[in-house]
C-alpha cells in the first residue's frame, strides 16, 4: 500500500490528505455524539464508518510524514557528504599513486607541464603529488614558461595539447593512467601549446 500511495502522490500531498481525511474523521464523530437520536439504525453504521475514515486518514498521513523524513533524511546526508568532499583536498590515496607510478614507469616518456591554478586551496597539493610521481617515473617535467596559473575557467583535471588528433604516444599513456586512478582528464585544444608536451591543468573542483 505505501509503495502505491507513493507511486501516485508525493510524500507532502499525502500528509496534507492524510490530515483532511482524518479531520473528516473526526468531524463525523463528533457529529455522531451530537446526535440526539441515538437509537435511530444508522447510528453504529455511520461509527464505524467514520472510525474507518480517521484510521484511513491517520495511515495516510503517516505514510506520507514518514516518506517525508526519509526524503529530508536523504537530503542531509547528500548536503553531509558533498560538504565533506569539498573539504577534503582532492589528494591520490598512497595505493592510487602506486598505480599510477606503476603504469607512468612502462609508457614511452616526453615532456610535461603540470599547470595547478594558484588560486585552489587543493590544486597545488594534488599538483605535487603528480610532480613526485613524473619525476620518478623518467618523464621530463618542466616548468611551464608563462609561470603559474592563477585560475582555471574549467572545472577538474583536464589535458591541454597542441591539438587532438596525432598526438605523441607519451600523451595517450598518461591520459590511459590518469583515467586508470580515477581522474578522468580530458582533452583541451590550444594550438599555441608545444606540439611535443602536454599540460595537466588542475582546475576548480567540479
Amino acid at each position: 500500500m505505501r509503495d502505491i500511495l507513493l507511486s501516485v502522490a508525493s510524500p507532502e500531498t499525502l500528509s496534507w490528505v492524510g490530515f483532511l481525511v482524518l479531520a473528516a474523521g473526526l468531524l463525523g464523530e463528533v457529529a455522531i455524539l451530537v446526535e440526539p437520536f441515538e437509537s435511530h439504525w444508522t447510528h453504529k453504521p455511520l461509527g464505524f464508518g467514520f472510525a474507518a475514515i480517521v484510521l484511513i486518514g491517520y495511515v495516510i498521513g503517516h505514510i506520507g510524514d514518514d516518506a517525508a523524513g526519509e526524503k529530508s533524511a536523504a537530503r542531509a546526508a547528500k548536503a553531509e557528504a558533498e560538504l565533506t568532499s569539498i573539504r577534503t583536498p582532492r589528494m591520490l590515496a598512497p595505493e592510487k599513486l602506486d598505480k599510477l607510478r606503476t603504469c607512468l614507469q612502462s609508457s614511452p616518456k616526453g615532456k610535461v607541464y603540470i599547470r595547478p591554478a594558484m588560486l585552489d586551496t587543493d590544486g597545488p597539493q594534488l599538483a605535487k603529488q603528480l610532480e613526485d610521481v613524473f619525476k620518478e617515473t623518467g618523464f621530463d617535467l618542466v616548468p611551464w614558461p608563462e609561470g603559474a596559473s592563477l585560475s582555471w575557467s574549467r572545472a577538474g583535471i583536464f589535458l591541454i595539447v597542441h591539438q587532438l588528433t596525432g598526438v605523441p604516444q607519451h600523451i595517450t599513456a598518461i591520459q590511459r593512467c590518469l583515467f586508470a586512478v580515477d581522474l578522468e582528464a580530458r582533452g583541451e585544444v590550444d594550438q599555441k601549446h608545444p606540439e611535443d608536451a602536454v599540460s595537466i591543468g588542475i582546475g576548480p573542483r567540479l
